[in-house]
């Protein structure tokens, strides 16, 4: 079996039939998309996790009758691309060896390599190149992708649908401009989103908002920041980093001291300031401040004080911030620090933690709680100090009080309280508010990302009321999956006010409204589902960017104004327009949307937003759903860095599609992060190989006609697990679906070979291959073709209809019994492993009657989680009340473990039947003589543990 060779040759095949290239009017459609990849570097095998569980669901809606249209397009709007291209040009040699490395992935010549680097000082080259490998990855692996509706966002057809759509959002006053804090590179000069910062699709850098608070030393301000300026009450000390740098500026008449990063930004955030002086901070240290609560306290030093966050100037409260109470304790205990810096010791160790939160369960000050509990000891026990922080923070937002020491505020609970204290410190004059990044973020451009407040700064405004509650309704509505994702949703649309959504450089389309400025990345990627509907019509019928007016994309999207006039104006053809209004109304609404729950807080929740407040309720979503990616590699999280990227291309070189396509479906739940672990990989590719070599060995038999009661237990399991396929598939179960019709159908052929002759098992696996390649295609789709060709269909599997269930074949008794048999044969392997010795003879034992009376009235029952009831009704059987110490302990161990009640009736003599009928091959795969007994014919202490369904099993 050569994989590789299988995988080209259907991928070819595809292509050459258009095999998934619906068309319109044709049945039942599902319109299906994933979000376009950016084109700035190849993709790896956790962005093809995404892709493959998508195509599971593009290929099952096939199987179920949906005409299935899933197109693909390509991502290029942004700084993205043009910061690779700049820093190739300014010939940037780690970058240059970066791609370098990249292009390699896909080209052996190395002139050739470096000619392609060259040309990427060209931005578009760039885009095009990976757009292009991106494509062959995306073939490679199998995807089911409709590609006539290639476009990418940087296109002149793209600009013209995304300048309507933003005349829509100015209509509907969803557009404004005014100051702002943003995301911005101080490289770029720009402000960047998530695409634009580096990792800012998997590690979020969101805006935090400190507040900066004045303490007054002589004439001027040291600026103490903090995200809970209610425990202002309970400062005791400030921290400044000895060793840093710190900048004395003018800002609206005072003087401010902060650290001189601190500085640089605030250039960004406070119009006017004026740099004064700078100086190292040990010069700060043994003076004192007063504070805006009246008391006056000691400026200490910190040499953990991070000068790159917020002001670099922290205000110490012990008895609420673990990291302050471990640093108050350290140089209490350092005679050298505070000689070193000519502090008073006797001042220094007077300092106690001031408690101002109550908390119920708290005796002692929350944060050295915590520590005591955590076993905090050093400031080099960070990740302890990270947890207590976390812990205390947590427990008092929820349950905090605060104290009698905290003035008009005392009684209030903390969180219902920062708001006031802000307001209160800024209306008093006595705080400022300072931006900072969530982390330390780098654009890709490499320069470095913090919070600027930009003057003139376009935005969306997604503050509506009635805005926010039609997509509120939507979100409530449609179908989520994996459900838990709603909720984090809601949270998101609750929070969503204002974004930028335009940049003064980067690639896509111009603002409309202004054409210095450009539409950014996130904000031109909302409804570009709508395009993929059209885009194949424009190229067609050689429309031109000019006649792709306002006017035309309103009657194509929105129904608005007559043909006939509109054909006049534009010179599009009055049939063209009609297509293309038909083909939109066709697919519209975008039937599901599956990508990774990263894109929830951006892009999805704009997705959303938009479609809302453009399109009318009938093309509005109609499901999202979610996988998470494949992240690690044998255990550690892939990097480059770490080296341990798999990228897309060496799937189909190294592995193959379908071996990847089965672990990457099977391994997790769809909502969890999956690890790629070679040891699993291979025993995959194992199973792999024993399916297409049975199926192959199977495909010349001639189906066997008349079935005995082992061959009818392997159809029924089919046809059952066929049935809960179908669901599975339906309710987006992948891994179930995978686990379920591969794996675990799998072991039960496997199985069933050891239970016939070679011819039986052959001629009937005849009769199941040919519909259980139809449900694996999803999955293994270029097996499953090879397998079908070789069955002599001339009907591509892909395109075949989901098998119809024949409820006739499945045998709840058949299964039930046999089912038996296999739990015998583990239990027989138990015991033996017990021993620890082969067994000569094995001895069955088949329970009493009286168990089995007690078992039937316990599956009718529909008490069976109450033992009081269940006990009342078992009780009434005669024969079960002689045994009345031995029936409870039974019933008792069956309402604490209902998954131990069979589902159906067990019938004694069917049992004895089955388990005689089936001796002959247990004596053969135990190489042992076999006894069967009935309980009732013994006293033997093993015929007394026997139930039904479980013999009791002796080895001697």
């Amino acid at each position: 079996m050569n994989l590789q060779k299988i995988e080209q040759k259907w991928q070819s095949k595809w292509r050459q039939n258009k095999v998934f290239q619906p068309g319109t009017g044709k049945g039942k459609k599902f319109f299906f998309t994933v979000p376009y990849p950016y084109t700035s570097g190849p993709l790896h095998v956790g962005h093809g996790r995404t892709y493959c569980v998508a195509d599971f669901v593009a290929r099952f809606k096939r199987k179920m009758g949906y005409n299935v249209l899933w197109p693909m397009a390509f991502h290029i709007s942004g700084t993205p691309i043009l910061a690779i291209s700049e820093r190739i040009k300014n010939k940037d040699k780690k970058y240059t060896k970066l791609f370098h490395d990249y292009v390699s992935l896909y080209e052996s010549n190395k002139k050739k390599v470096d000619k392609i680097i060259k040309s990427f000082t060209k931005p578009q080259n760039v885009a095009d190149y990976f757009a292009s490998v991106i494509s062959n990855d995306f073939n490679s692996i199998g995807l089911s992708i409709d590609w006539r509706m290639k476009f990418n966002t940087g296109e002149p057809i793209y600009n013209k649908f995304i300048e309507w759509q933003y005349e829509k959002l100015m209509k509907k006053k969803a557009i404004t401009k005014g100051d702002h804090p943003v995301t911005y590179c101080v490289n770029c000069e720009n402000a960047v989103g998530e695409d634009d910062i580096k990792d800012g699709d998997t590690d979020k850098v969101k805006i935090n908002e400190f507040t900066a608070i004045k303490f007054k030393l002589d004439d001027e301000y040291l600026i103490g920041s903090s995200l809970r300026p209610e425990t202002i009450y309970g400062i005791t000390n400030l921290w400044v980093n000895p060793d840093e740098t710190y900048i004395k500026a003018e800002y609206k008449d005072e003087t401010l001291i902060m650290s001189a990063e601190a500085y640089d930004k605030a250039e960004y955030q406070l119009k006017g300031i004026k740099k004064i002086s700078e100086f190292v901070g040990k010069e700060l240290i043994g003076k004192h401040v007063d504070t805006p609560i009246g008391t006056n306290v000691a400026v200490l030093p910190g040499e953990f004080v991070d000068p790159d966050t917020a002001s670099g100037i922290v205000y110490s409260v012990p008895a609420h911030a673990p990291l302050d109470y471990i640093g108050l304790k350290d140089l209490q205990g350092s005679e050298q620090k505070i000689k070193k810096y000519g502090l008073k010791a006797k001042e220094v160790k007077s300092i106690k933690p001031v408690t101002i939160i109550d908390i119920e369960g708290y005796d002692k000050a929350p944060a050295i709680k915590a520590c005591k509990e955590l076993g905090v000891k050093r400031l080099a026990d960070k990740d302890l100090i990270e947890q207590a922080t976390k812990k205390v923070y947590k427990d008092e937002y929820y349950k905090g009080v605060l104290n009698d020491k905290c003035g008009e505020f005392s009684g209030l609970r903390i969180k219902e309280i920062k708001d006031q204290v802000i307001n209160k410190l800024k209306k008093d004059d006595k705080a400022l508010t300072f931006y900072e990044t969530t982390r330390k973020a780098e654009c890709r451009c490499g320069g470095k990302v913090i919070i600027a407040v930009l003057n003139n700064q376009w935005f969306i405004d997604y503050t509506s009321k009635k805005w926010k509650k039609d997509a509120h309704g939507l979100l409530t509505s449609m179908r989520i999956y994996p459900e838990k994702y709603r909720k984090q949703f809601l949270d998101v649309l609750d929070w969503l006010e204002k974004r930028p959504c335009a940049r003064r450089r980067g690639l896509g389309t111009h603002f409309p409204f202004d054409k210095q400025w450009m539409i950014e990345s996130l904000s031109d990627s909302t409804i570009y589902m709508s395009f993929y509907t059209i885009a194949h019509l424009i190229r067609k019928h050689k429309v031109k960017p000019k006649q792709l007016t306002p006017e035309l994309f309103d009657y194509v999207y929105l129904g608005k104004g007559g043909v006939k006039s509109l054909a006049k104006k534009t010179k599009v053809p009055v049939n063209v327009l009609k297509k293309m209004r038909e083909s939109f109304t066709y697919w519209y609404p975008n039937d599901q949307r599956h990508t990774a729950p990263g894109h929830i807080g951006n892009h999805l929740i704009f997705f959303i937003m938009h479609h809302v407040l453009i399109f009318p309720k009938k093309h509005w979503p109609k499901a999202m759903t979610f996988n998470e990616f494949l992240t690690g590699r044998e255990g550690v999280k892939m990097s480059k860095s770490r080296g341990n990227v798999i990228p897309l291309i060496d799937i189909p070189r190294k592995y193959s599609a379908d071996l990847y396509r089965l672990y990457v479906t099977s391994s997790t739940e769809i909502d969890t992060q999956a690890d790629w672990r070679e040891k699993e990989v291979a025993s995959v590719k194992n199973k792999l190989k024993s399916f297409y070599n049975l199926c192959m060995a199977a495909s010349k038999a001639k189906p066997k006609k008349k079935l005995d009661y082992i061959d009818k237990w392997i159809v029924s399991r089919f046809y059952s697990r066929l049935k809960d396929a179908k669901k599975q598939g339906e309710e987006m179960e992948v891994r179930a679906y995978a686990v379920n019709i591969f794996f675990k159908f799998l072991n039960e052929v496997n199985y069933y070979r050891n239970r016939v002759s070679v011819k039986d098992y052959n001629s009937v696996l005849r009769t199941i291959i040919p519909k259980w390649i139809i449900a694996l295609e999803p999955i293994i789709p270029h097996l499953c073709e090879e397998i079908n060709e070789e069955l002599g269909s001339k009907e591509f599997v892909s395109l075949k209809k989901y098998p119809k269930i024949k409820k006739s074949m499945i045998k709840p008794g058949i299964e039930n019994y046999e089912k038996i048999i296999i739990n015998l044969i583990s239990d027989i392997n138990e015991v033996v492993e017990l021993v620890k010795k082969e067994p000569r003879k094995i001895t069955l034992f088949i329970s009493h009657d009286w168990k089995y009376e007690l078992i039937k009235k316990v599956v009718k029952s529909k008490n069976k989680r109450d033992f009081k009831k269940l006990i009342k009704e078992v009780m009434k059987v005669k024969t079960v009340k002689e045994h009345g110490k031995e029936a409870t302990r039974i019933i008792k161990s069956l309402v604490k473990d209902v998954s131990r009640i069979p589902k159906t009736i067990i019938e004694k003599s069917r049992e004895l039947e089955t388990i005689v009928q089936t001796k002959d091959y247990l004596e053969k795969e135990f190489g042992a003589k076999m006894e069967v007994i009935d309980a009732e014919n013994s006293k033997e202490k093993k015929a007394g543990q026997a139930m039904p369904g479980k013999p009791g099993i002796l080895i001697t």
